[in-house]
């Protein structure tokens, strides 16, 4: 009966130290990624209906984060296909980081590892596990000379939008609160009856810079415009 009681004992106590050492494990390691920081790397899509993860396509990872820690992931497939995710941060009891949509919905979590980069560890509703890689924070100061075309989001309007963007913006995604005095030049064209407006900064209604190394890599531009006579509409363009 002693060796027993002993026995039981000593699984207890192993089994206690075991969920100890879990819990701190997770603690430690689930981080948020670091604020105002810019990541590459590469992942998985998993397919969700196996029981056993099984990995079916490799994918690109681009994500940046803000002063907050919040990040917004692109996730690019290998026909080119690229889906953008907006994540918040939330801690939970013990601080341990994970990410959620807009909705509360768990998406994801970041893992610090040995060699310094962040896994992206996959949850229910993602899908999708991978690893970042820190890449270069250096603030971008000078003038980048942009322009591209789109269509307007009800068909109606094409819109052409030229000219640069001056200043110094940090490394990351970040709005420009500037607008107004950026040299920049918009152009609607009504495609129903060939009417032409020149608009300035004042039809933009927000503006997001992507700074990866010292260089804009990627300028993100929302805005309204009409003409007389034609429909009110909102434009959307990635350069």
């Amino acid at each position: 009966m002693k060796k027993v009681i002993t026995s039981l004992m000593l699984i207890c106590i192993l089994f206690i130290s075991s969920t100890i050492s879990v819990r701190a494990w997770v603690v430690v390691t689930v981080v948020p990624l670091p604020a105002s920081s810019v990541f590459e790397g590469s992942g998985y899509i998993y397919d969700p209906q196996n029981s056993l993860p099984v990995y079916i396509e490799v994918c690109s990872l681009f994500a940046v984060t803000d002063e907050d820690s919040n990040v917004t992931l692109d996730i690019t497939l290998p026909d080119g296909t690229t889906t953008q995710y907006v994540l918040y941060v939330e801690y939970d009891e013990w601080g341990t980081a994970y990410y959620q949509d807009s909705d509360g919905t768990y998406m994801t979590r970041f893992n610090l590892e040995d060699d310094g980069d962040y896994g992206m560890a996959r949850s229910s509703d993602f899908h999708r596990s991978g690893k970042l890689t820190m890449v270069s924070t250096a603030d971008f100061i000078g003038t980048k000379v942009i322009g591209t075309t789109t269509t307007s989001t009800a068909g109606e309007y094409m819109v052409v939008v030229g000219g640069s963007i001056s200043g110094t913006y940090l490394a990351g995604r970040h709005e420009v609160t500037d607008v107004a005095s950026q040299p920049l030049t918009i152009m609607g064209v009504n495609l129903t009856n060939g009417t032409v407006v020149i608009l300035d900064t004042s039809s933009i209604d927000s503006m997001y810079v992507t700074v990866i190394g010292g260089q804009i890599t990627k300028v993100e531009i929302e805005g309204h415009l009409q003409t007389s006579p034609g429909n009110f509409d909102t434009y959307s363009i990635v350069i």
